[in-house]
């Protein structure tokens, strides 16, 4: 025998809407809760209510196709279970709480009215427009507005064609910043161009001036023909921009570039120069029998690319090349040179011909004659 559904008016507990979503191009990484009160609840239905005692406590069960409303928020499950005593709701089976385009889904929701805290557990799904937010469990502070998710995180925006996944994920909207952590990978893959890779232990966004994204710790860039290896590093979203620091290292097919620090400049999704500061370095394999390097050295070196092609490196102030060449006469052998700049130009990614300007020494050295040692 059922009990009766009781009035259609009741005060239920007011349960604040629980959403996290991180987005790395998204300006606001959460939604905003309001700073009213929570208002009343209405009870929509519930197959069975019923007031119970257990060890001393008093407890508020709803049962069966739960449905609840608190202004436009919409809240249905299988059982909602209210304990006055330790001011704590708990919502169970097939959980969903919808407001407008923003819905939660989970096997849980617990909240803890004192402390201002909500946990959902159990296949978290929260979607809001085109970002869709998956983890095992996630963790909401009313008060400040932050947000927890573990055991597995997983992060999409269709507008932006970004995926993440990490491990944890943590987001705190005073200050405009969204981490995640522990096998960091973000991904972004737009039509017409190389999908891009970034693997970190931990990636940051920040959604101030400048809108920036930071990635620490095993930093791995992967986009076509270009991989990026370093400490840390930070890219400038609006701008197109990444900054390398921790003894960057770049490879395009064949050529390597090194230095201190280093700048990738993008465009429309495409690599358009690097720039190499401090102690820089580019080579490029010079006969692949017999393992010969091209190298070009100086404090600071800029390759420029064009539709992804690497076209021009440039070295300026110190700089100093060993390219290996062959004469018309057809004798081959190794040219040194050192002058303030150095240009060298490449076509289908080969030596194409090298410009020595300002102060310019320098010596070939035939097949058979090693040049001195670096």
């Amino acid at each position: 025998m059922k009990a009766s559904p009781g009035p259609t008016s009741i005060v239920l507990w007011g349960i604040p809407m629980l959403f996290l979503f991180w987005a790395a191009s998204s300006p606001r990484v959460g939604l905003q809760l309001s700073e009213q009160p929570p208002s009343r609840f209405e009870l929509i239905h519930a197959d069975l209510t019923r007031v119970q005692m257990e060890n001393g406590t008093l407890l508020r069960i709803l049962e069966g196709h739960v449905h609840a409303r608190q202004d436009t928020l919409e809240i249905f499950c299988d059982r909602a279970v209210y304990n006055q005593q330790k001011q704590m709701v708990l919502l169970e089976g097939h959980v969903i709480l919808q407001r407008g385009q923003e819905t939660l889904r989970a096997e849980k929701v617990t909240y803890y009215q004192n402390i201002q805290k909500a946990i959902a557990t159990g296949q978290v799904e929260v979607v809001r427009k085109n970002r869709l937010l998956r983890t095992p469990y996630l963790e909401y502070y009313y008060d400040s507005d932050q947000s927890l998710a573990r055991s597995g995180v997983y992060l999409k925006n269709e507008e932006e064609k970004v995926e993440v996944t990490a491990q944890e994920g943590q987001n705190f909207p005073a200050a405009g910043r969204s981490v995640v952590t522990g096998r960091a990978h973000f991904v972004q893959a737009r039509p017409e161009q190389d999908t891009l890779h970034i693997f970190a232990h931990r990636l940051e966004y920040w959604s101030g001036e400048p809108r920036r994204a930071v990635a620490v710790d095993s930093v791995r860039i992967v986009q076509g023909t270009l991989e990026a290896r370093c400490d840390s590093a930070i890219y400038f979203l609006d701008q197109q921009r990444a900054h390398l620091e921790g003894s960057p290292v770049a490879r395009q097919g064949e050529h390597i570039g090194r230095g201190n620090r280093m700048v990738v400049q993008f465009r429309e999704g495409e690599i358009q120069q690097i720039s190499i500061l401090g102690a820089a370095q580019f080579e490029s394999p010079a006969d692949s029998l017999s393992g010969q390097i091209n190298r070009l050295t100086g404090k600071t070196i800029f390759a420029f690319f064009k539709s992804g092609e690497l076209r021009e490196v440039r070295a300026i102030g110190q700089a100093r090349s060993r390219y290996l060449f062959s004469e018309s006469s057809g004798e081959k052998g190794i040219n040194v040179a050192t002058a303030d700049t150095i240009k060298v130009f490449l076509h289908n990614s080969a030596l194409d011909s090298i410009a020595v300007l300002g102060g310019a020494e320098g010596t070939f050295y035939p097949e058979g004659v090693p040049p001195p040692p670096e």
